[in-house]
């Protein structure tokens, strides 16, 4: 059995199997907090989960759909990613507590639910949704 081993990408680190990685942003532990006119109000004392990240890479067993994201926006599945450190944190060249490492996470690709549509400006007002017609008794 010959093991197939992913091409490398400037990343440092290939999704594998049917898995898809994203890069994320969230506020750290230990960042500092700021009031709207720029006053330093603490450090936060613990980080905050990604809520969106951007897809990455994906393995070779995920759906020609997935495939096609790379490089797309998508809302995380809460409850269903896992971290990955920044490869440079794991070969040693920075701290693990470097503000500078960049956030990836992973996840089933089945996970995926769901593509920010790029088309639609994020100041651009969204429809109402409609009124049901369904009462609560």
């Amino acid at each position: 059995m010959k093991i197939m081993t992913p091409p490398v990408n400037d990343l440092g680190l290939v999704a594998f199997d049917e898995q898809v990685i994203c890069e994320c942003q969230a506020a750290r532990k230990g960042q500092e907090i700021k009031s709207a006119s720029g006053i330093l109000l603490g450090e936060r004392t613990q980080g905050d989960v990604p809520l969106y990240g951007t897809i990455v890479s994906v393995g070779e067993n995920v759906s020609e759909a997935v495939k096609a994201l790379v490089g797309r926006d998508i809302p995380l599945p809460n409850g269903h990613i896992s971290n990955i450190p920044d490869p440079r944190i794991a070969y040693g060249e920075m701290p693990f507590n470097s503000k500078e490492s960049r956030i990836f996470v992973t996840m089933h690709y089945k996970a995926v639910r769901a593509v920010y549509d790029v088309r639609v400006e994020p100041s651009t007002k969204l429809a109402q949704p409609a009124a049901s017609k369904l009462s609560l008794m």
